[in-house]
């Protein structure tokens, strides 16, 4: 593939472009002036953007950025901005010079020199780790990322704890912050340092197992919030819920094996605002689950258009009686 690039010295046309991208069985060739001749130029550059954020190795990204004043223009308009299958901290240090704004670093093997390489890309908005990344990263080495203007961060499945947290509050313009299926060190002292992000928007606290009820108040302080996911936090109990209840959240997803009427009543306050709800629970020996009682305070939720109950394990007949009733344009259940 770098031969065939190598050619790419020759051309000034973008539309003339043939571009090589490497996947799990053979190269794919793509002609860039087939969509770009089909479709409007705007539409192309899109296209394009999918198809260079294949190409491997990184460093024929540099190579591309110095073929033409075409292709030198395209950077500045941040067509390369995101580099997927990433998988060596060398070819990425090769395309620092590039306006990257999104890295996905989940298949990374770790460096020693990871952070400082990460932190020389400025204009980075949206970045990935991956497990093999942040475990073997101290806290205080984290910080060195904080200067960064991301405005989303993915640490799922990375092993944190609340100190990694805690080395973060230097990112000021997060918005989306996903710290799903963080098991065992992610606790409720570690809601504490989400104080630092004042502006965020979508939290993503999915089978984090150890967040209980004691550290909704935390989330309460995200006046901004407006993208909540618990689910598989069964520690979160209906007045845990309720602690939130006040703030602008119009997507909602919960998971409790002790789901029932209650926490529906502790959500009826979000009327106003919540348009997506996923309710899901186990069949547990004592639990009554959700009855005609708890589709009383569904239908207080006058803005909702979405209701996902399709995890609903213990919902009674008359109960789904009742929500087919209700004026939500978009109910996805098993049963109906």
């Amino acid at each position: 593939m770098g031969q065939n690039l190598a050619t790419l010295s020759e051309i000034e046309d973008i539309r003339h472009t043939k571009f090589y991208t490497q996947t799990s069985e053979d190269p794919v060739y793509v002609d860039a002036s087939q969509f770009l001749n089909r479709h409007p130029v705007e539409r192309g550059l899109i296209v394009a953007q999918h198809v260079l954020a294949y190409i491997t190795p990184v460093n024929d990204l540099k190579n591309m950025s110095m073929v033409s004043k075409s292709f030198h223009k395209l950077v500045k308009t941040k067509l390369w901005s995101h580099i997927k299958k990433l998988t060596s901290f060398e070819e990425l240090s090769q395309v620092k010079h590039l306006p990257i704004t999104k890295l996905s670093l989940q298949s990374c093997d770790y460096s020693e020199h990871w952070l400082d390489i990460i932190s020389q890309f400025t204009c980075l908005q949206s970045l990935i780790l991956g497990r093999n990344l942040v475990q073997n990263t101290s806290p205080d080495d984290i910080k060195v990322i904080s200067h960064l203007p991301i405005q989303e961060l993915s640490m799922a499945a990375c092993r944190i704890h609340n100190d990694h947290l805690a080395a973060l509050h230097g990112l000021s313009h997060l918005l989306k912050l996903d710290l799903s299926q963080n098991y065992e060190k992610l606790t409720d002292s570690g809601l504490t340092h989400l104080s630092a992000f004042k502006h965020l928007a979508h939290l993503d606290l999915s089978w984090c197992r150890n967040i209980t009820s004691a550290g909704m108040p935390h989330i309460a302080a995200l006046t901004e919030l407006r993208y909540l996911d618990i689910t598989g936090c069964g520690k979160i109990t209906a007045e845990g819920l309720e602690s939130v209840s006040h703030l602008h959240i119009e997507e909602l997803r919960i998971y409790s094996s002790r789901l029932d009427d209650s926490y529906i009543a502790a959500i009826s306050p979000m009327y106003n605002n919540l348009k997506a709800l996923s309710i899901s629970n186990d069949v547990t020996k004592g639990n009554a689950g959700i009855t005609e009682i708890g589709v009383v305070f569904l239908s207080a939720l006058t803005s909702l258009n979405t209701l996902d109950i399709r995890q609903c394990r213990n919902i009674t007949e008359s109960a789904l009686d009742g929500i087919k009733q209700l004026p939500i344009q978009n109910i996805l259940t098993d049963t109906l």
